[in-house]
Parts: structure tokens; sequence; C-alpha cells
């Protein structure tokens, strides 16, 4: 599949650990928030003010975001922290090549993008904020070298994650019945972790079928024909392979066998109220909304 490449993603960048990163050496033909922190000062004009904002601790909606007006958006995109604001930059960019390739291969929108673990969840999170239907699935520790998964299968009933997929609105019978396809999507390096992943979504839930897809991020992205395929390299060593992802993902780890309900929580699962975090899902909501690319999807309501 040949892909016409967006001229300005060859501004990309991709870094080492973003706390390390030096400025200097950034390009300077795109507009950067400022270094210099401004304070933010209460506004009672909106639902969400830059104080509010600075002080949130649960998840930035997209109604939210639309709630500030362009003053307050300019306050917060100049204390944006530049590896944050890059990280949205990055993932943007990467993410509309992407869906290009989902949507030729499973019809426009007609797929749902779920993404295991942290890896994927940056792309997923930009696949949010365009209205993809996205799910988020917590799960690390699937490629330890004692585990047998099929034993594991057999001795745990794993009723709490079950119910935790209910409310993602992931269940057997919602796959079964949908014309959509359900794309379960992570980083592999030796592929275990996503094979274990399947398996037990098929034998502790019923998830499967002709609809139902268990697929590798890296090398979904390398069938991506870009004029400087670098760029999809870069970027899958920098916030895959390097874990650049963990940084600015809302996604915490859960361990395989974490099995308590209490693990199932919201503020269990995720790091809304992590700085980076906020700020890089600010930057996205920020970058598909001067695109008009930026979207609300009712089903995306429970979406972690």
């Amino acid at each position: 599949m040949k892909i016409n490449f967006y001229q300005n993603i060859t501004n990309t960048a991709f870094r080492g650990n973003p706390k390390q990163y030096n400025t200097t050496e950034w390009f300077t033909n795109i507009s950067l928030p400022s270094k210099n922190r401004d304070i933010f000062e209460k506004d009672n004009r909106t639902n969400l003010t830059c104080r509010a904002f600075e002080r949130k601790q649960n998840k930035l909606e997209i109604s939210e975001f639309r709630s500030l007006d362009e003053t307050q958006k300019e306050m917060i995109r100049r204390n944006t922290p530049l590896p944050c604001y890059l990280a949205a930059y990055d993932n943007v960019n990467i993410a509309l090549e992407y869906k290009k390739l989902l949507d030729e291969s499973y019809g426009k929108d007609n797929y749902v993008f779920i993404s295991i673990g942290t890896s994927p969840s940056l792309i997923g999170k930009v696949f949010e904020c365009m209205g993809v239907e996205t799910k988020y699935l917590p799960m690390s520790g699937l490629k330890d070298k004692n585990l047998d998964i099929e034993e594991f299968c057999k001795n745990n009933n794993m009723d709490n994650y079950g119910d935790f997929l209910e409310k993602q609105n992931l269940t057997k019978e919602r796959i079964n019945k949908s014309k959509k396809h359900f794309i379960f999507c992570d980083y592999t390096d030796t592929g275990l972790t996503l094979e274990r992943f399947q398996l037990l979504m098929k034998k502790k839930f019923g998830i499967a079928g002709k609809n139902v897809h268990f697929i590798s991020l890296n090398n979904d992205l390398k069938r991506i024909k870009l004029d400087d395929n670098t760029l999809i390299d870069n970027y899958i060593k920098s916030y895959l392979t390097s874990y650049e992802a963990e940084y600015y993902s809302a996604i915490d780890h859960l361990g395989y066998f974490m099995t308590e309900a209490t693990s199932f929580e919201p503020q269990s699962l995720t790091r809304h109220d992590n700085e980076d975090v906020k700020f890089f899902n600010f930057a996205v909501m920020d970058r598909l909304s001067a695109k008009n690319l930026l979207r609300n999807n009712p089903a995306n309501k429970d979406t972690l």
C-alpha cells in the first residue's frame, strides 16, 4: 500500500529519555510552546479553567477541552513541557498515517481499536480523539517464562476482568453480533505476550472469530509506505522498543495475576493525574482541533 506522506511529518523527531531532551536540537519551522511558565488565573466563563486543568486529577474530556476559550488554551500551550508537545506531534502524525492503513484494510472506521497495555495507547489516544471507538486493556507480565497460560486459565476465573471487559463493551455477545472488526493491538518483541493474551481472551471470555484480530503494532506500522520509512523505524525504536510511550500514557500497568476487584477501578488503572499525561492529552486534542479532526464518539464514554 502506497501512502502519500504529509510534508510536515518530515520534521518529526524521535528522542531518547524525554527528561534529558536538549531543546536546542529541535526544529524551528513549527510553532512550539514557550518555555516560560505562566501563572494560571481562575476564569469562571467556561466549564474548565486553566487553574482547574493544572489541578485536574481525572481524565481530560474533549468537551472540557472545547470549553476552554482561546486565551486559556494559549496559556496551557505556553506551560506545556516541550517533550509532551513533541510526543503529541509525533503520535498524531504517525496515527494519521496508520489510520489510513486500517481504513483500507477493514473499511473506514469499521473497527474498534483496542490497545493492550501501554505501548499502543498513545496512538490509541489519537484515534480516540478522532472519534474512532477505542478501548484500553491493561495487562502486563504475560511473557513471564514461569507462566503456564493454559494452567492459569484453568485455575483462575478472572470474573473481575470479565466485568471490566463488559463495562468496556467488549463481550463475546457484542463482538459476535457486530459487523465491525475488533483489533487487539500490542507491541511485540518475541510475540509471546500477544499469543498468550489471545489465548486468554478466547479461553476465558470467548472472544474469537473472523472479525477479531490480534496484531503486532510494530509489524503493522512497517506496512505503511512512506517517502522516508526511517520515520517509522525511529518511532518504533523510541516509543515502543525504548518504552518512551510509558511517559505519556494514561494507562497504568496491571499484572495478569492482579484479579481482585479493586485493581479494576479506573483510578487504579490510569494515571490521568500525571502532569506529562495531562499535557500530552491536551496537546493531542489541540493539534487535532487545529486540523479539524477532533471528534467525540459516545461509544468512548467509558473508555479509560
